[in-house]
């Protein structure tokens, strides 16, 4: 993981790959969180090019562009699932500070969008709601990552063994940003082990109320700040 020195007073640059409506909506949030967001967009007119003064203009396949959009970088997002390889490698060689992604340790769920209730309190919230579908883990990726954060300690099991089983050594979590990126092996802990209200399990709302998803959203608004602080 790269570094970049940073002015406090200026704004993290989040990068995005695809500029659909997703990335378009993804604007209007970033706005008025007081982020940059610079797109990759395919024209400079289509729906995110229109809307994002920050942009480079190329397609996902385009290394030249892909370079240009993450120069400067704090981090980088995708808005669909089909980026090729070569472009999260050449991501990977340039150093861009952080990619992040989400998948589950079961299958269950595979290819499925987010709950719909997840989805209304997050738009409620004024969250722009992604057009994630669900995913399962692979062992071997482990080693690709330097943070994994697991919502419950049964997901924590999964992973510690699914790294044993792959052969990947890994460390629990974090002390510091300098801590993280001084360990060559990834670090696989509790989401909430970067609380600072105390460890545990994020709450699972799936069989709860609405009430339910709010107070798990209010856990991950208090921890991901810390998240932040840890990889940028």
């Amino acid at each position: 993981m790269g570094g970049v020195e940073r002015d406090m007073l200026t704004p993290p640059t989040v990068a995005v790959i695809g500029g659909g409506q997703l990335a378009r909506m993804m604007q209007e949030s970033a706005i008025a969180l007081g982020i940059n967001l610079r797109a990759l967009v395919e024209a400079e007119d289509g729906s995110t090019g229109l809307v994002t003064v920050d942009k480079a203009v190329g397609a996902p396949k385009d290394l030249d562009a892909v370079r240009a959009l993450i120069d400067g970088a704090d981090v980088l997002t995708f808005e669909h699932e089909h980026i090729p390889a070569q472009t999260m490698e050449e991501a990977a060689r340039v150093g861009v500070d952080v990619v992040v992604d989400s998948a589950g340790v079961s299958d269950e769920e595979q290819g499925n969008p987010i709950d719909r209730r997840a989805a209304r309190v997050l738009r409620d919230a004024g969250y722009t709601v992604p057009d994630h579908r669900a995913r399962q883990i692979r062992a071997g990726e482990l080693g690709e990552w330097d943070l994994i954060l697991a919502m419950t300690s049964r997901h924590l099991s999964v992973l510690e063994r699914l790294a044993d089983r792959a052969g990947i050594e890994h460390e629990g979590a974090p002390a510091s940003a300098s801590d993280l990126r001084s360990v060559g092996a990834p670090r696989i802990c509790l989401y909430r082990d970067l609380d600072p209200e105390g460890s545990g399990d994020v709450p699972d709302p799936w069989y709860g109320g609405h009430q339910d998803f709010l107070d798990t959203l209010e856990v991950i608004e208090r921890v991901t700040p810390q998240i932040l602080a840890l990889v940028r």
